[in-house]
């Protein structure tokens, strides 16, 4: 690309928190106090649980942890400057120093861009984590993540179901492509369960409305802005024992979805391995972890369903002979927008350059792959993704499966 974009200067003016009525005004101003606030709340309960069982030690420490993330909230309530990243010894902690010295020296939480000051909050937390000696491997999301697992129990049980028996069983009935349609309309609908976005969430709500997909019901689709999978279908259709590279987002009921879509591209014949990427630290309340994956395969291996419990046994096995293969490289929870991804070598060159079908899942990965900025919303995709929209020959297919929270649009 001609032009030089940069995490400060990417190629159309940057969403950020000074504008008014924005949501990134509404992110900096309630929703990222709001969720920080849960961290402290969630490291208060765990050390009113440890009072009298002498771990004095882990009990203050975690008391001091809960006052510099109080500052930490109250600085970006204020609109105060960004402190500076800690050092926990992290591979990427060089990068994320460079980034705030040399695009946001004097930042504050309303001047830096919506995706670099929302990240930042994010790893921030995250190097207090690791800083500290008893607390090191606190993901303070996980109760939330826990506890909407729990509530999606009914919605995971119709899906699974419903999957073992039309689908793997084959008594659906329909064409291929009619199957693939209603399967990734299940990966893009399980999006709408994001804790970051939905800090006032209805736990008990998190799974409705996404389990008609498999019925074929005919509105499905008619939400959808920018559809394109018939366009995805005619490639996938040609697709045999491909490299398939699924960029994950929340975990608990998307995640079930996305390892429904995952499983049947691998059982299809499209692919002969997927990856499944995810993030190295606890990132935006809800996004997939390494644990993420294990808990959910707990909880299917434990279920009363016997269709659920075949679904466990059957992943764990895909797991365990490299079928799925899960990683999480520190790019993904970088502040760089995925214009940049040619640049990481070791993971472009290693793994996403020779992949034959990327699919991304979420808002804030679609917020990456269009440079988080305001584009026109008639841009053409292709344009707005920068370097991997340009050459259909050196770039992989491209997926983005999101529901529309934030404001980037493009494509209409």
């Amino acid at each position: 690309m001609s032009v030089k974009v940069s995490p400060a200067n990417p190629p159309k003016p940057p969403l950020i928190g000074h504008v008014q009525g924005s949501f990134a005004e509404d992110t900096f101003k309630k929703r990222l106090p709001s969720i920080v606030q849960r961290v402290v709340e969630e490291i208060g309960m765990a050390v009113q649980s440890l009072e009298g069982q002498e771990q004095d030690a882990k009990v203050q420490e975690g008391k001091e942890l809960m006052q510099r993330i109080t500052c930490l909230k109250e600085g970006m309530e204020a609109d105060a400057p960004l402190p500076p990243m800690l050092d926990d010894g992290a591979q990427d902690v060089k990068e994320w120093v460079l980034i705030q010295e040399k695009e946001f020296p004097k930042g504050t939480w309303f001047t830096v861009t919506w995706l670099f000051g929302e990240c930042f909050t994010y790893r921030l937390i995250q190097a207090m984590l690791s800083l500290s000696t008893h607390w090191k491997t606190l993901d303070p999301f996980a109760g939330q993540k826990a506890r909407t697992l729990q509530a999606s129990q009914d919605s995971i049980t119709v899906l699974g179901k419903r999957y073992v028996e039309d689908i793997l069983g084959k008594k659906s009935g329909k064409e291929e492509a009619e199957v693939f349609r209603e399967i990734a309309l299940v990966c893009l609908w399980g999006n709408r369960a994001d804790l970051s976005l939905l800090v006032h969430l209805d736990l008990a709500k998190t799974g409705e409305g996404t389990t008609f997909q498999l019925k074929s019901d005919e509105h499905a689709e008619v939400p959808i802005l920018a559809n394109d999978l018939d366009r995805v279908w005619e490639y996938v259709r040609t697709l045999r024992s491909g490299q398939i590279d699924v960029i994950l987002d929340n975990a608990g009921f998307e995640l079930f979805g996305d390892l429904l879509f995952a499983d049947y591209l691998y059982s299809q014949g499209h692919a002969r391995v997927i990856r499944l990427h995810g993030k190295a630290i606890p990132w935006f309340v809800s996004d997939v972890v390494d644990q993420d994956v294990t808990d959910l395969l707990h909880v299917l291996s434990q279920h009363e369903d016997a269709s659920l419990r075949e679904l466990a046994t059957r992943w764990k096995g895909f797991l365990m002979r490299g079928i799925w293969i899960f990683e999480a490289h520190p790019f993904w929870t970088s502040p760089r927008a995925f214009w940049h991804l040619p640049e990481v070598s070791d993971l472009w060159e290693g793994h996403l350059r020779n992949s034959d079908f990327l699919v991304f899942k979420g808002d804030l990965n679609h917020r990456k792959l269009l440079y988080d900025c305001y584009w026109p919303h008639t841009t053409p995709f292709s344009q707005a993704i920068g370097p991997m929209g340009q050459s259909e020959s050196d770039y992989p297919a491209l997926l983005t499966l999101r529901t529309c929270k934030s404001d980037v649009v493009v494509g209409l």
